[in-house]
């Protein structure tokens, strides 16, 4: 309770995101509330009433403490009007705030708390990632709604401006860009470092009932290139999502990360008038659940590797490091959500299964090194994502369709979600000024 993530063998903790800042507990408030665990609801918010501080010196992802921290907090007062959220996550996002001092306003990857300065990861060159800038749209954006205050979403809001300012025509952009001068390089994909821009163009749009019809033409847009430049398909319907310079081959290895497209796909699918959207949409939603089942099926465990290898139209794997990921998971969610195909709610059973009979450990769940192996060895790490995102998709695949509906909520990329507004700031369209 209030350490950053279990370690189920040993019942000690692991604090990659630093100590004392209760990730765990806030990336799964909305799963308690969801699930009817009161009593563990109310424990995990006297922690946070008593405990809980920002005011550290510590350094974090402005990415990662948005999306688990700041979504956590704001969904769970969403779910139960209790201001005690809400004063948190704004908190959060005064601290966060100096992120976005830069030339552009661009926010840096990395920031302490309690000094406001920046940093961005050594590895991209001084780049910012354009996965972590877009997608920081949702949370902020619904504080100002929250809050009455402009700021949040005007921060959050300007990311898009600019990034509409340099968009290429396909709409589909490299994966670093300049906080200096936008300067775009590197890699085109949908998945690791591009992946959660796509899919918060789309559900800005929905979280704002629809407002803006320039940035649902732009998702739109960006989503057909994804389908058409940026995949294949394989004679027997599977979809393989890969990245610009590998989209034709017929040998491609595919992430799991982007197994949440289909997820994506199927959404856009629910909210389009246009016939032929919704229909290809659709089958490339379906070719992507498909494709990422087979990442489950072609593994001993019945467990995915972070990455496999698509020859023609099989799959093999490749590396096979079991992170207890939720993007499978979440898109056939969506796709069970869109067709009632009883195959994805078989499908997630049999990673039920799989979870229990490899995973399961004295305290919880861990991800293992090798899962094509007759005996895995395990990681003693249960990532937050588990309870935030893993076993809630997992719960709302069986879950009565009332429970978390798609027409009155929105997920975030952590799986938190929010309730949809007509906007009181006043920013309506972020590609104009």
């Amino acid at each position: 309770m209030g350490q950053g993530e279990l370690k189920p063998e040993s019942g000690s903790c692991h604090n990659w995101i630093g100590g004392n800042l209760g990730l765990t507990v806030i990336d799964s408030l909305d799963t308690m509330l969801i699930m009817g665990l009161d009593d563990l609801y109310k424990e995990s918010r006297d922690w946070i009433y008593a405990n809980l501080d920002f005011n550290k010196s510590l350094w974090v992802s402005v990415f990662e403490i948005n999306i688990r921290c700041l979504g956590g907090l704001l969904t769970a007062y969403d779910m139960t009007k209790d201001d005690l959220m809400l004063k948190k996550a704004q908190e959060l996002a005064d601290y966060l705030l100096a992120a976005f001092n830069t030339r552009t306003g661009i926010p840096l990857g990395h920031i302490e708390l309690n000094t406001g300065r920046t940093r961005a990861a050594s590895w991209t060159g001084g780049a910012a990632i354009l996965s972590e800038m877009g997608s920081l749209q949702l949370e902020f954006s619904f504080l100002s709604q929250m809050t009455g205050k402009p700021i949040y979403a005007q921060k959050a809001l300007h990311i898009f401006k600019e990034l509409y300012s340099v968009k290429p025509g396909d709409s589909l952009f490299p994966v670093y860009v300049s906080a200096d001068n936008l300067r775009l390089s590197g890699p085109i994909t949908a998945g690791a470092l591009g992946d959660s821009f796509y899919e918060y163009l789309l559900k800005y749009w929905l979280l704002t009932k629809k407002s803006s019809a320039k940035v649902k033409d732009w998702y739109y847009h960006s989503a057909d290139n994804i389908i058409s430049g940026l995949s294949r398909k394989t004679s027997n319907g599977m979809l393989v999502v890969t990245d610009k310079a590998h989209a034709r081959s017929t040998s491609q290895e595919m992430e799991h990360l982007t197994c949440f497209v289909g997820g994506m796909f199927a959404l856009g699918a629910m909210n389009t008038d246009n016939d032929n959207v919704r229909k290809s949409h659709t089958e490339a939603g379906e070719g992507v659940a498909k494709i990422c089942h087979e990442m489950y099926a072609v593994h001993h465990t019945g467990l995915h590797g972070e990455n496999a290898r698509v020859e023609q139209d099989k799959v093999f794997p490749s590396n096979t490091q079991f992170l207890m990921r939720p993007e499978s998971i979440e898109t056939w969610f969506y796709m069970w959500r869109l067709t009632k195909d009883q195959k994805y709610r078989d499908w997630a059973w049999g990673y039920m299964e799989s979870l229990n009979r490899w995973v399961k450990r004295k305290h919880g769940y861990d991800g293992v090194r090798d899962a094509n192996s007759k005996s895995p060895t395990h990681d003693d790490v249960q990532q937050s994502w588990f309870l935030a995102e893993t076993l809630k998709y997992l719960y709302l695949i069986f879950a009565p369709d009332d429970i978390m509906p798609l027409d009155k909520f929105v997920f975030n990329t952590e799986a938190h979600a929010f309730t949809p507004f007509e906007p009181n700031y006043n920013i309506l369209d972020p590609t104009t000024d």
